[in-house]
């Protein structure tokens, strides 16, 4: 539902500025670069579980996730390739560690239906995602001072996730009333290929013969769909988001 959100307000933002660009002229500089920063709205949640068989009744485990909104570094360059339309390559990189449990559920090696439970809380489940995004754009000027950026297309991403890779458990000892979660943490990875489209306004504070300096924000939404394994099972944990931030921008 977010993405679909985010979707229709930047499906929308363009439509507005579409109609907008038809009346202005882009001018100035022929090549662009833009350094930022910014955030992602949502967060990440994931959840995998394990069923086994021990003293002749079954037992489960479970291990579960949960990684908070990311904050991102973002650069693009490129250049007017013919009157406002542009072509450029941008890149961000995010990264936010979370958290997570581990939760087992033993039978009783004596009783039956008596089954012992234990959990853990996991720490340091950290959660990288950078992507490559191959711009196409429309360029022009808004105002004397004002630049609007329209952009889209494919985005290549690599998404990293820390998480449970194996979870078991050990006996206590007698009575055998309780067990001892026990679990080790890994990181699994995946590349993927996604869309992006967006917007970015700047406001050019300062101009030189061979340069210009501006200041702006932008709104975009760039994703994909990936699944990653956590313990036996692949589970959804797509990268990307509704992301927006604040950027320097050069021409030259």
């Amino acid at each position: 539902m977010r993405r679909t959100t985010a979707m229709l307000v930047v499906g929308c933002l363009l439509v507005t500025l579409g109609g907008e660009a038809e009346a202005q002229s882009a001018s100035g500089r022929d090549y662009y670069v833009t350094v930022g920063g910014g955030g992602q709205s949502g967060s990440t949640t994931f959840e995998d579980q394990r069923v086994f068989t021990e003293y002749d009744e079954q037992g489960r485990l479970i291990a579960s996730g949960s990684v908070g909104a990311l904050s991102f570094f973002d650069i693009a360059a490129g250049r007017r390739i013919t009157g406002n339309w542009t072509l450029g390559l941008a890149f961000h990189k995010g990264s936010k560690t979370g958290s997570g449990l581990v939760v087992v559920g033993v039978p009783h090696p004596l009783f039956f239906d008596r089954q012992r439970s234990d959990s853990k809380t996991v720490e340091g489940l950290k959660r990288d995602e950078h992507a490559t995004h191959l711009q196409v754009g429309y360029l022009w000027d808004a105002t004397e001072k004002i630049q609007v950026h329209v952009v889209g297309g494919p985005s290549f991403f690599r998404v990293k996730q820390a998480t449970v890779t194996e979870a078991s458990f050990s006996e206590v000892g007698p009575p055998y009333t309780s067990v001892n979660a026990t679990y080790n943490i890994g990181t699994r990875s995946k590349n993927v290929v996604g869309g992006h489209i967006g917007v970015d306004g700047s406001y050019r504070f300062y101009d030189h013969d061979r340069f210009s300096l501006g200041a702006g924000a932008f709104l975009r939404y760039a994703g994909a769909s990936a699944d990653l394994q956590i313990l036996d099972n692949e589970v959804k944990s797509s990268p990307g988001g509704f992301q927006y931030g604040v950027n320097l921008r050069v021409g030259f």
